[in-house]
């Protein structure tokens, strides 16, 4: 096994024959600790200790600081009615103005805003691109069309064709931003009754349209007209335009100061989250095939030691099968060695570097884009998809993450990462539930109580207003890995020998919908399995867990939601 391990250490990592005998003695030396016996035999030394001392506290991000996108669209009546109600657009102008000019100072929030004006016998957008309606957030663009709404008014009232261009304005948006989680509130204002026609029914039917596009948006309505105007049978109807449109309707009429926040039906537009799953894992622990923990250099799914026991020996319909524990992709291309090991096993055909060769990992859930499309879900829901969704780092929304199940799970069926009921079996091996087996960082496919096992630890903190945790853990089991070079893993997994890579991560969801998508909250973790240095079991050396650590990655909004 030594000789083995020698020529595999002097081939991945290309050293030439010619090195000296003392630097091969040391390239054996370290295989020979790293190798000959199993990890196990290695916990139990006295020579690696597996206790890494580790604490800390973080909060849920605030509401405030994970926040939709409010957009604003003014939908502003400039018949001729105006030139009694409201002379020269004083009023519509500076009230627009001042609401806009409040939310200029709110630098937390995100605005965006839009302006549609109707008269005569169609709309214009006085907000546009090309001549069709957008919401911007440029606001020299938005004070621009504030000006011209002092512009001269004429004509007649046309609801329908502005309830159009409303209908266009959203739906463009959503179909140009399908990412962006936004949040529309329509501002529609008049000081008369509708004269293209259709009457109440077609009114209703172009209202509950523009609310259809998603459950994001409310449809407010309000009327200025002063008391000696003939228009006022406009309110009964503007009241019901509000009412179909699930948003709020008022009456202007009697007050030159308006405040368009009483049309908004919250003025909370953020989201209130919650932790759905903490997890501390050592991506460089796998799971071998004989159901243990070992070495897994480069985070593949494959332990270092079933990896070198393919040494070519292992064929199929003449295929040579070998394996490089330095390197994730031995074959090249865009496919980890454990999908080429299920090739090998039990005859699934790997596609090749023409078909795909996306290395690529966007979600973080560490999976290539190429390996997510691969996995197959024969059981397809209206919420899991038949393949693995490349840019939702926990396809099936159980909060364990897509690349993590893979590996747990990787003698048995690759839909797994799609499967959101199989972290609740208990019956898999006879003992915990496979979830908490998995945050122990145990093997929930084979008995194994009394195994070494993680003692993570999450204590809920009172802190007024604030979703607090402190955080402890002493065992974390760090293991002898070869270098590899972040050319032939993941991004950011690369190390050198003896560094494990280990995953902190929580997701967090909307507290109305907890088994919705939500936020990847993660940090990797260089630690160096080295317990000859009294550091090694301070928390100095463990794992930091504050607020600074953790990036983000939110899954985006599929379009046409």
């Amino acid at each position: 096994m030594a000789l083995v391990l020698l020529h595999q250490v002097v081939k991945g990592e290309k050293i030439m024959l010619k090195k000296t005998v003392t630097s091969i003695f040391t390239i054996l030396l370290v295989a020979v600790v790293a190798m000959s016996c199993s990890e196990v035999h290695l916990l139990k030394s006295k020579k690696l200790n597996f206790k890494v001392q580790s604490k800390g506290h973080f909060c849920i991000q605030d509401p405030q600081e994970q926040r939709h996108l409010t957009k604003f669209l003014f939908v502003v009546d400039k018949s001729g009615s105006n030139s009694w109600t409201d002379r020269g657009g004083r009023k519509r102008a500076k009230n627009i103005r001042d609401f806009i000019q409040e939310k200029q100072q709110e630098s937390r929030k995100s605005y965006r805003f839009g302006m549609i004006t109707f008269q005569g016998s169609r709309s214009e957008a006085y907000i546009e691109k090309d001549g069709n309606p957008i919401f911007t957030d440029n606001f020299q663009k938005v004070y621009s069309a504030i000006k011209r709404i002092k512009s001269n008014d004429g004509g007649n009232t046309p609801y329908k064709a502005a309830l159009v261009e409303v209908e266009e304005a959203i739906k463009k948006d959503m179909q140009e931003f399908p990412n962006e989680k936004s949040n529309y509130f329509v501002f529609f204002i008049s000081d008369g009754q509708p004269t293209d026609g259709g009457g109440e029914r077609a009114l209703e039917s172009r209202v509950k349209r523009i609310i259809s596009l998603g459950s994001n948006i409310v449809f407010s309505t309000a009327f200025y007209g002063s008391p000696r105007s003939t228009e006022k049978e406009a309110i009964p109807r503007l009241k019901k335009m509000s009412k179909w449109g699930k948003g709020k309707f008022i009456n202007f009429e009697t007050n030159d100061e308006w405040d368009f926040n009483q049309l908004i039906v919250s003025s909370d537009t953020y989201v209130s989250w919650q932790m759905k799953n903490f997890l501390v894992y050592n991506l460089n622990a796998g799971y071998c095939e004989d159901g243990q923990i070992g070495t897994d250099s480069d985070a593949d799914g494959m332990c270092d030691r079933d990896e070198l026991r393919y040494d070519g020996t292992e064929t199929l319909d003449g295929k040579v099968y070998r394996f490089d524990p330095t390197n994730r992709f031995t074959s090249g291309g865009a496919f980890g060695d454990y999908f080429y090991w299920r090739e090998l096993r039990y005859g699934e055909v790997v596609p090749g570097k023409d078909i795909c060769n996306d290395r690529s990992d966007v979600d973080h859930d560490y999976l290539t884009a190429c390996e997510e499309s691969y996995i197959q879900n024969r059981r397809p829901s209206q919420n899991i998809p038949q393949n693995g969704d490349k840019l939702n780092p926990d396809t099936d929304r159980d909060g364990l993450l897509d690349g993590l199940e893979t590996f747990v799970y990787f003698t048995r069926s690759l839909a797994y990462a799609m499967d959101p009921l199989n972290l609740l079996h208990t019956n898999l091996d006879g003992e915990e539930q496979a979830m908490a087996q998995i945050r122990q960082h145990r093997n929930p496919l084979v008995p194994d109580q009394g195994a070494v096992a993680y003692d993570t630890r999450l204590e809920k903190t009172d802190e007024r207003y604030r979703d607090c945790y402190n955080f402890a853990q002493s065992i974390l089991p760090l293991y002898p890995t070869l270098e590899v070079k972040q050319e032939n893993t993941l991004p950011g997994l690369g190390h050198r020998a003896g560094e494990n890579s280990v995953l902190v991560y929580y997701i967090q969801t909307p507290q109305n919908d907890p088994r919705g998508d939500g936020v990847l909250m993660y940090s990797i973790q260089r630690l160096k399995n080295d317990p000859v240095k009294k550091a090694f079991l301070s928390t100095n050396a463990g794992l930091k867990v504050h607020n600074g650590v953790f990036k983000s990655y939110e899954v985006p909004i599929k379009s046409g939601l």
